[in-house]
């Protein structure tokens, strides 16, 4: 069971296209506090669950029912507000993986466009200085050759 857990978080978090071992770092914990936070948030729904229906007796847990009996209403509070708080946990870590996807294509968007854009300038710039003709398309063709391809395509 642990072992497609751990290589989905590996797999998941060394994107093909990750050029920063912080960002995998990033992603990996994020992913991690995101798992686990949807486990507690079920763990606290089927023991909201059993509390409700009275079925704690019924899985050895006869204690809790006798507390749950005297203060059913402050025991159900106390695993809403523990339920909740995971959900919010589990809200925080997704915002941290998409945070991470995010600097991740920041990141791969640099490094596509840090190509020589002097020579690039000076292109452009005696493109404007040109009147049309053949030699002004040939340069235009060469500025664009030398541009990344727009993203999509």
């Amino acid at each position: 069971m642990t072992d497609p857990v751990r290589r989905w978080i590996h797999e998941r978090s060394h994107v093909r296209s990750l050029r920063r071992s912080h960002i995998a770092t990033q992603r990996r914990r994020s992913l991690i506090l995101l798992l686990f936070g949807f486990v507690r948030i079920i763990a606290w729904m089927i023991l909201g669950a059993c509390v409700s229906l009275g079925l704690l007796h019924i899985q050895g847990f006869a204690w809790a029912k006798v507390l749950s009996a005297s203060v059913p209403f402050v025991a159900l509070i106390s695993i809403y507000s523990n339920w909740a708080t995971d959900v919010d946990a589990s809200t925080a870590a997704f915002a941290a993986l998409v945070a991470a996807d995010s600097h991740n294509a920041v990141e791969a968007s640099r490094e596509m466009l840090t190509g020589d854009v002097a020579a690039i300038e000076e292109d452009i710039a005696r493109l404007a200085a040109m009147q049309p003709g053949p030699a002004a398309t040939a340069l235009a063709a060469e500025i664009r050759r030398k541009l990344p391809p727009p993203p999509g395509k």
